[in-house]
């Protein structure tokens, strides 16, 4: 497999998990604020706050990558 489909392939991955996340949160958020214990909460928020600053760096990567090609096909832009 080349590194060129590899790529691709990973950033389709992304783009499945990221998914799935999102809809797990979506349907399980309520629940989760219902049941929480204070450490559980603490967590969380914990965690948020890793996701945010992995979310800010992977959108500048993402940003970058759109603009590091030419527009050959206009299907970034």
């Amino acid at each position: 497999m080349s590194g060129t489909q590899r790529f691709l392939d990973n950033l389709e991955y992304l783009r499945t998990v990221v998914s799935v996340a999102v809809d797990h949160v979506e349907t399980k958020r309520e629940e989760f604020a219902k049941n929480a214990n204070a450490d559980e909460v603490l967590r969380v928020e914990q965690t948020i706050s890793g996701i945010r600053s992995r979310v800010e760096v992977l959108e500048k990567e993402l940003h970058a990558l759109e603009h590091t090609f030419p527009k050959k096909t206009g299907a970034l832009h």
